[in-house]
């Protein structure tokens, strides 16, 4: 068994951002099958490149990695993780935010010739932040970027106002670090 899968299943955490969050996904490629934690899929395989821009995402449940966003928030998305709803169970793993749209005017997807409205098909409410349990550790896979607030190098007008979003990373790091005396509660 890798160490890192012990770490976590002996009680450590593992924050999955962007690929953090590809590796650890159930079926995401072969060559990573050794490195699956999470008991999710992603949906954007094999045509990972979805493109780079802000994105909104939409909280859906109340959840320590979600204190402090309700509703829509804007976010950066670099072809990360789109995860496959139906592959999802809810005893197993928690949906914290779904993606809700893309921004206009500030999302590019160069590699599929500016098809937005595939990429949107693909993206809409699909989950975008997750949080599980790995036997006695804690997982958290977030598929944008909660630590960037600029994308303009690539995708012009791709700046957010605010860095708030560090909040997710912050919270994410707190929640899965922290110890509990009640086991496996998303």
């Amino acid at each position: 068994m890798l160490s890192y899968r012990k770490y976590v299943k002996e009680g450590g955490g593992y924050v999955g951002i962007c690929a953090g969050a590809y590796l650890i996904a159930k079926g995401y490629t072969e060559e990573t099958s050794m490195l699956e934690l999470l008991e999710a899929e992603v949906k954007n395989w094999p045509i990972w490149y979805f493109g780079i821009g802000v994105v909104y995402l939409k909280t859906v449940a109340e959840h320590p990695i979600v204190y402090g966003f309700q509703g829509e928030f804007p976010i950066v998305y670099w072809n990360g993780p789109v995860f496959y709803k139906n592959s999802i169970r809810e005893e197993k793993v928690k949906v914290l935010a779904v993606y809700s749209k893309i921004a206009e005017n500030s999302f590019s997807a160069k590699e599929l010739e500016e098809n937005l409205g595939y990429v949107t098909e693909v993206m809409y409410s699909e989950p975008a932040i997750l949080a599980s349990n790995c036997g006695e550790g804690k997982i958290v896979a977030i598929g944008s970027h909660s630590e960037l607030t600029d994308a303009s190098k690539e995708t012009p007008g791709a700046v957010l106002e605010s860095k708030y979003n560090w909040r997710l990373l912050f919270n994410a790091i707190y929640y899965v670090s922290r110890k509990s005396c009640v086991k496996n509660v998303l």
